[in-house]
């Protein structure tokens, strides 16, 4: 597994930040096919430590495992915005569509813009119908320049004809 749990003297199970890291890098540098978490692994997205519950929110993405834990982190009720940004990465990389929704909601109203950037490649990723329009709208609000550009690149991701028309008018 990606994350080898550890007992600690109170005989809690955390994760080791080590092992937690390698999610981070498999993300980025590929791995060996899926990835298979113990039900203890998939706590960690409970640590209390916010770059662990990140790590381990990712690592249940890659695993395609449980939509619902990332679900829950990607929501305004996660108070640490790195963990919502890598808990909507984690979503479009489980092509968890029936989250689309969810994930226009967070583009469009989360405070923090990285987050609302991840969002938008998640939207990209998973290709869900009402997408493409959500996208098109945060490209030609200009309300962040951030999320407009990734609303641009994820239209293109899409892959849709109907993702042309935002894009040739975000030129103008």
């Amino acid at each position: 597994p990606a994350c080898d749990p550890m007992a600690d003297g109170d005989s809690n199970t955390t994760v080791n930040l080590t092992d937690s890291i390698f999610i981070l890098n498999f993300l980025f540098l590929g791995g060996p096919g899926p990835l298979f978490l113990s039900d203890a692994e998939v706590e960690a997205c409970e640590d209390r430590e916010p770059l662990i519950r990140a790590a381990a929110v990712l690592g249940v993405g890659l695993s395609g495992k449980d939509p619902e834990t990332i679900l829950r982190h990607a929501t305004r009720k996660e108070r640490d915005a790195t963990v919502r940004g890598y808990a909507a990465l984690a979503l479009g990389i489980a092509g968890a569509a029936p989250s689309a929704p969810d994930l226009i909601e967070l583009m469009q109203r989360d405070t923090d813009m990285e987050v609302r950037g991840c969002a938008a490649l998640a939207l990209g990723r998973i290709q869900a119908p009402g997408g493409v329009e959500a996208l098109g709208e945060a490209l030609l609000s200009r309300r962040s320049s951030f999320v407009a550009d990734y609303a641009a690149i994820s239209l293109g991701l899409t892959g849709r004809k109907e993702a042309l028309a935002p894009l040739l008018r975000g030129l103008d």
